[in-house]
């Protein structure tokens, strides 16, 4: 059986491959260096705190435009130009073609026949005014906004109405006659 060492082995705790301590001055340069490391880092945090609370400071007192809201607003103000520009004049005077519910029908948010896409219901002799017209599906659909309700819709309600509702009448452009001259 092997023998078991003695804590009081001379061999074991001094010999050559015995782990060796560093004494008092071994102690000493550990916690001089791990003090000037612990000095380094107070410091340059306290620098690095120092220069965001400028920085913080600085980007207090400015006005901050993001560039989204000042593309934004240049982008409104040349639409509303061309809107302004686009309106037609009070003197000038469009037509629009207006049409007449035959029977009752559905308004519609498009021009097909789909149950969730129901607005509302006309009534017999509702009045709207034909915005737009698709002539080339069958059955043909107006795009309309009520100007006079029977029913329950609420006057300026815009949608699609089939033309098998709706009986348009299509304003006649004004005419100019000219009186005939006497002189041949």
């Amino acid at each position: 059986m092997p023998r078991t060492p003695h804590p009081y082995d001379w061999d074991r705790h001094f010999g050559p491959r015995a782990h060796r301590r560093r004494g008092p001055l071994g102690l000493l340069s550990f916690t001089t260096v791990a003090g000037i490391m612990l000095a380094v880092l107070i410091v340059l945090g306290n620098v690095g705190v120092k220069a965001y609370t400028v920085q913080a400071g600085t980007r207090d007192r400015l006005t901050i435009t993001p560039l989204w809201a000042t593309a934004y607003a240049r982008q409104t103000a040349a639409v509303r130009a061309k809107i302004v520009e686009a309106q037609p004049s009070p003197t000038s005077h469009v037509q629009l073609p207006v049409g007449h519910a035959t029977t009752v029908g559905n308004l519609r948010s498009e021009p097909h026949i789909a149950p969730g896409n129901i607005l509302g219901q006309l009534a017999p002799d509702d009045v709207a005014v034909v915005l737009e017209a698709q002539p080339s599906v069958n059955p043909q659909w107006y795009r309309v906004r009520i100007t006079h309700t029977v029913g329950s819709l609420k006057a300026g309600s815009e949608g699609w109405v089939s033309a098998t509702v709706l009986a348009v009448a299509v304003p006649q452009p004004a005419s100019t006659t000219v009186a005939p001259s006497a002189t041949p």
